[in-house]
């Protein structure tokens, strides 16, 4: 079984393409190291769900961590611009980590329209047999 987050336009045949996605940002400045800073830099990638407790505790300061709700449908900036007002700015990279893979065809996640088994049957390996095995009929034995 499988928990989705409902929305309106839900279908009980398809799967939604809005996803929880964690995003590592690499060599951030430590006084971005706040969920509200962190919140508004990764705003362009969807919605800003949390912020891992190695960030907020800066006990990583080469990494911070951030899990963001994306659509997969929609395309992902690799990267943002990040603004110090007046000052310079630097650019922030995303780095996804898992995203999953999202078949357009059949609205299912876990493959993408290549491997679309939907589309495409013969890409399906066959099932394994298993093997016949006899049970023993108890009434036939003698047991003490």
């Amino acid at each position: 079984m499988k928990i989705f987050k409902w929305s309106p336009a839900f279908h009980v045949d398809k799967e939604p393409s809005v996803v929880p996605v964690w995003f590592q940002l690499h060599k951030l400045p430590l006084h971005y190291f706040h969920k509200e800073a962190i919140f508004q830099i990764v705003s362009v990638l969807g919605v800003p769900l949390f912020v891992d407790a190695a960030t907020l505790a800066t006990s990583r300061p080469s990494l911070a961590r951030v899990c963001v709700e994306i659509d997969l449908f929609q395309a992902r900036p690799s990267r943002g611009w990040v603004g110090n007002g007046k000052y310079e700015g630097f650019w922030q990279s995303f780095i996804p980590e898992n995203t999953p893979k999202y078949c357009s065809h059949c609205y299912r996640q876990g493959h993408d329209i290549e491997g679309c088994y939907v589309l495409k049957p013969e890409l399906r390996p066959p099932r394994a047999e298993k093997p016949y095995q006899r049970v023993k009929d108890r009434s036939q034995t003698s047991e003490p």
